[in-house]
């Protein structure tokens, strides 16, 4: 019987007591000249900044504009592209911003209460490209009264496509020694990070779940299904983010008081159903590596395949035996799998390459 491998992708993201994290979420477009510039210089400045979360929202004449980003864009009385929020607060009498006033309130904003710890645990199936979520909140501090909800916000990394909406405007192109000098104007198949595809139930977050004043040290629990659809070009490149916010009619009313964001750094892999006696004691040292890996097996010889996340084998080993060192040096940093068989029994364990 042929085997398909599932590979399910399950991460688990935890904020610390009392860690606060904003939320910066710029407002682009395809069709933007300035925005691959702006997202340059994000991209600088949170280097020094690993407690912001950046999420892009797309203008609604471009191909990634959606039903979840254009009542934001809209909501927020956005004016254009490049702008954004930080953390959905108003500063003196508009919550949008020019790119380079970002910084100055997001350390405004760092200084702020948590008021909550967000636990976020999630699995995707990329083959069928089902995405089960749970989202877990415990206030530790009582936030002022509101209308306070739980964001499930999706995003996609590395979109792309051709033609109009899809490829990027840039106004750098005949700009010499700027990192966007000669790419083309535009830029075609540009990839476009950071995505926002869908948020849960509503784009200002999920209603009725947490009181306007909370139990403090009580868990608020929410579980999300999505069956993805055709808005998701890849789940391998699926992000999520959590956020804890305000709605209301009135903008200054919609801050965000606490977020949380999850990447793919843990992912354990689930067989067909001709696989659930896997084999034990296997285990890969170092995990992360950049170049050799050493195994750890039990008696006998194992036949080894890696894959990539796409189910494509890259490498293949023969009649190994514990103990064996198997070079990856040759590897694009990335996740991969190493598929073990031996005496008909399988199992395959994550590997890293960094």
């Amino acid at each position: 019987m042929r085997t398909i491998l599932l590979f399910s992708l399950f991460i688990l993201s935890f904020n610390l007591f009392g860690q606060k994290k904003v939320l910066l979420e710029k407002i682009t477009s395809a069709n933007c000249g300035s925005c691959p510039n702006a997202s340059i210089e994000i991209g600088e400045m949170l280097e020094n900044h690993p407690d912001v979360i950046w999420i892009n929202h797309h203008w609604w004449t471009d191909e990634m504009g959606n039903s979840s980003s254009t009542p934001i864009i809209t909501g927020m009385n956005a004016s254009g592209t490049p702008q954004g929020m930080v953390d959905r607060v108003v500063f003196g009498s508009n919550a949008i911003l020019a790119v380079g006033n970002f910084e100055n309130r997001i350390l405004e904003r760092l200084n702020e209460p948590a008021y909550c710890d967000i636990d976020l645990t999630a699995s995707i199936d990329t083959v069928h490209g089902l995405l089960e979520a749970t989202v877990k909140v415990r206030f530790n501090e009582l936030p002022p009264e509101g209308d306070l909800r739980l964001s499930l916000i999706v995003t996609e990394d590395d979109m792309t496509g051709s033609g109009y909406g899809w490829n990027q405007s840039n106004y750098y192109n005949e700009t010499a020694g700027h990192p966007l000098f000669d790419l083309g104007q535009p830029i075609r198949g540009y990839e476009h990070q950071n995505v926002v595809r869908k948020t849960f139930d509503n784009p200002w977050g999920t209603p009725g779940l947490l009181p306007s004043v909370p139990e403090l040290n009580f868990d608020y629990i929410q579980h999300y299904s999505w069956d993805m659809d055709e808005l998701i070009q890849n789940p391998v490149n699926v992000e999520l983010v959590a956020a804890v916010n305000f709605s209301s009619d009135l903008t200054n009313e919609r801050s965000v008081l606490n977020a949380t964001f999850l990447d793919l750094p843990n992912m354990d892999i689930f067989l067909d159903a001709e696989d659930l006696d896997p084999i034990k004691g296997l285990s890969i040292s170092p995990n992360p590596t950049n170049d050799l890996i050493t195994l750890t097996l039990p008696e006998g010889t194992f036949d080894l395949q890696l894959y990539n996340l796409q189910g494509q084998i890259l490498k293949t080993w023969s009649k190994q035996l514990n103990g064996a060192s198997l070079s990856l040096g040759d590897l694009s940093n990335g996740i991969y799998m190493l598929r073990m068989e031996s005496n008909g029994q399988f199992n395959t364990l994550k590997v890293v390459v960094k």
